[in-house]
């Protein structure tokens, strides 16, 4: 059994969960509103507070709740088909980040993490170019259908992402940009499939994970933070343009990007390379 949630935050202070609590509760009105964001808004937050374990247990708590909830809302939007072809790939993913979660250097899961985010730009860019041309009426590749194979890098990457950093987000909105879902259908099924990662992981963490009493309140203030951002995103997402959804989580993307590139200069920075 691995004590990963032993830490010393309480000998920092409470002010030190302000920050986590707030990126909770932005990063859960960003998830309800467009279905992505909490994983890095949320993971940095917890990051900058807590080891890489502790931060991804209280992360993909949150995210149960957050994305069931949100995923039941949005029922009739939800792709099932594609949710779980990624999710049977999925647990081959998280299974092997179970397996390198201890050991893993976290500067390399980053460096993994941020290329396979720049990929799922570009396959979003792609897909967003492929769409307004068709709009204009010029000729464009019809979208690939969902598959087994094509479906396992995502799957995989997600599970494996989403153990270990829990961000599983940017490899499956990629591909789910580059199926040409419309927008409510690409949120719809992201929430399905992160309601659903984040249950499997959390199905585990116990079997791994020693979880001292103290941090009970730790998880209440987040998993609260949490619901209140999800309050907030049900009326964002009242207010704001379907068609803006895209954009949205392309911008999500590049400061998922923009935050792992940080943390590895900050790592490589320090270390004197």
């Amino acid at each position: 059994m691995i004590d990963a949630l032993a830490s010393g935050l309480s000998s920092q202070g409470g002010w030190v969960l302000v920050l986590p609590c707030v990126a909770a509760l932005v990063g859960a009105s960003v998830q309800r509103t467009t279905g992505f964001g909490f994983g890095f808004i949320a993971g940095a937050g917890m990051l900058s507070v807590f080891n890489p374990i502790v931060a991804v247990v209280y992360t993909t708590i949150a995210n149960v709740f957050l994305s069931g909830v949100s995923a039941w809302q949005l029922r009739q939007d939800i792709n099932y088909r594609v949710t779980w072809l990624l999710v049977i790939w999925l647990g081959v993913g998280t299974i092997a980040g179970l397996a390198v979660i201890g050991i893993a250097l976290r500067w390399w899961l980053q460096s993994l993490a941020l290329v396979v985010t720049f990929w799922s730009i570009y396959q979003g860019v792609s897909a967003m170019r492929a769409r307004h041309r068709k709009s204009l009426g010029a000729e464009a590749a019809e979208p690939p259908s969902a598959s087994w194979p094509s479906a396992s890098v995502p799957g995989i990457l997600a599970g494996f992402l989403g153990t270990c950093l829990a961000i599983p987000g940017p490899p499956v909105i990629g591909y789910l940009m580059r199926l040409g879902m419309s927008p409510s259908v690409v949120r719809a099924t992201l929430l399905a499939f992160f309601s659903l990662s984040s249950l499997s992981r959390l199905i585990v963490f116990p079997f791994l994970f020693a979880m001292p009493t103290f941090n009970v309140v730790v998880l209440t203030l987040i998993v609260t933070a949490t619901i209140i951002g999800t309050v907030f995103g049900v009326i964002l997402s009242r207010i704001v343009p379907e068609n803006w959804f895209a954009y949205i989580n392309l911008s999500a993307l590049t400061g998922s990007a923009i935050v792992l590139l940080g943390a590895l200069v900050i790592h490589f920075t320090s270390s004197g390379f």
